[in-house]
């Protein structure tokens, strides 16, 4: 939001020309050494994304200066001239859109890693969800068992003292 503000703030306070100009290349270079050196975000995706932004946007801010030079200065308008002024214009256009579809890979890479992280922890969630209840099945198998167990060893112990009650009265 800052450096947008600066920005709005110098293109309608300075006179468009050459300071102007120089101010934009000025403020993009410390807001790029200040990102550079800070890294704000957590993500390093988000990071590196942010600084080619700035090294796209300081690029371009240069390609403006031949442009603002022909206009501050009388020169002839020649055919050389404008065509190297289109020329530029051209470049930023296909440097925009270039920039715009790496972007859009970016966003969409950082938003498949996180979709595949959330997926992820949620199988491993319900994962952990089935193992318990795979132990709890395995204990109740296993009391089960155990009661089975005891009451044959019941029904044994008293059948053998059935038994030696029988031989005891015998």
């Amino acid at each position: 939001f800052y450096r947008r503000a600066l920005f709005q703030l110098v293109f309608v306070v300075t006179p468009a020309g050459i300071i102007q100009q120089s101010i934009f290349v000025v403020l993009s270079s410390v807001f790029f050494t200040l990102h550079v050196h800070f890294r704000p975000y957590a993500a390093r995706a988000a990071n590196y994304t942010e600084i080619v932004s700035y090294i796209l946007l300081l690029f371009m801010n240069m390609l403006n200066f031949p442009g603002t030079v022909f206009s501050s200065i009388s020169l002839r308008d020649t055919e050389e001239k404008r065509s190297f002024l289109h020329t530029l214009s051209h470049i930023q256009a296909v440097l925009a859109f270039l920039w715009l579809l790496v972007l859009v890979v970016v966003l969409a890479g950082v938003y498949i890693q996180v979709a595949h992280s959330s997926i992820k922890s949620f199988c491993k969630c319900s994962s952990k969800d089935v193992a318990t209840r795979k132990r709890k099945d395995t204990f109740k198998a296993t009391d089960l068992e155990l009661d089975v167990e005891l009451n044959e060893l019941k029904s044994v112990h008293s059948l053998d003292s059935s038994r030696a009650s029988t031989r005891h009265e015998q």
